[in-house]
């Protein structure tokens, strides 16, 4: 019963200390903050999680965006075939998640 009781004695200790270490910075930006990318489009902070020890975070970003465009065109000029699918390009103005993104890679616009 002693064995046992001073094995804790000296586990516990040992064991607060390596969890009291942890010196890890603090989060540059929080959910909810008004952000601008590199790339000059704003968002909104929506989620922010640490991986490993750098932060990372992403946002919703609201404005035109390229969305692919699935349909059949009218004539293929190159058979007789008649129909083809073709890809083309439209913007979707809903609102979107964008990242991941460093801490680097964002500037905060307002709170």
């Amino acid at each position: 019963m002693r064995i046992v009781s001073v094995k804790w004695l000296l586990l516990l200790p040992l064991t607060l200390a390596l969890v009291a270490c942890d010196r890890s910075p603090t989060a540059k930006f929080r959910p909810g903050d008004k952000v601008r990318t590199i790339m000059e489009s704003e968002g909104v902070v929506c989620l922010r999680t640490r991986l490993f020890r750098d932060d990372v975070y992403f946002i919703t970003v609201s404005g035109p965006r390229l969305v692919e465009d699935w349909h059949y065109s009218d004539w293929n000029g190159w058979s007789c075939s008649g129909w083809r699918l073709t890809r083309t390009f439209k913007y979707s103005l809903e609102t979107y998640d964008s990242g991941p993104y460093d801490a680097a890679d964002l500037r905060l616009v307002s709170k």
